[in-house]
Formats: C-alpha cells, sequence, structure tokens
C-alpha cells in the first residue's frame, strides 16, 4: 500500500510540474502580447501626433469655421454646428 500511494503522489508531482509549465508558458504568450500591443500603441500614438501636425488650424469665422490652408488661402466650410 505505501508504494501504491508513493507512486500516485509521484505521479500528482509529475502532473503539478506539467501544469505549472503550462502556467508559464501562458505568462510567456502574455508579456510576448503586451511587448507587441504596447510597441504597436506607441506607433499608433506617433502617427496620430503626425497627423495632428500636418492637419491646418479650425478656425472660427462669423459664418462658421474654416481651416487655413496656406498664407493667403483659406477654404470655407459650412459649420455643422450651427443650426
Amino acid at each position: 500500500m505505501a508504494s501504491k500511494s508513493t507512486a500516485s503522489n509521484q505521479q500528482m508531482l509529475i502532473e503539478m510540474k506539467r501544469m505549472l509549465n503550462d502556467i508559464k508558458n501562458i505568462v510567456v504568450d502574455i508579456n510576448k502580447r503586451n511587448k507587441l500591443l504596447s510597441l504597436q500603441l506607441a506607433e499608433t500614438k506617433q502617427q496620430i501626433v503626425d497627423l495632428n501636425n500636418r492637419m491646418p488650424v479650425r478656425k472660427q469665422g462669423l459664418l462658421g469655421g474654416y481651416w487655413e490652408i496656406g498664407d493667403d488661402l483659406t477654404k470655407n466650410y459650412e459649420n455643422i454646428n450651427i443650426k
């Protein structure tokens, strides 16, 4: 009887080691995904900053809003906020 319980304890330890190894692999995968997502987030933030820097400044006029395109060139747009 003692050998039977020893074998089952040993089998349980082996199974627990497998489970811990599986958990370790899952944690490693999650960390890799988090790092990739962090890099993608940083890249997306930089793209937003770049796009924002290229956008002309929206100004408010008497008849609505407009964007300045160049020094003397302006393009008027209907202000959708006024009803």
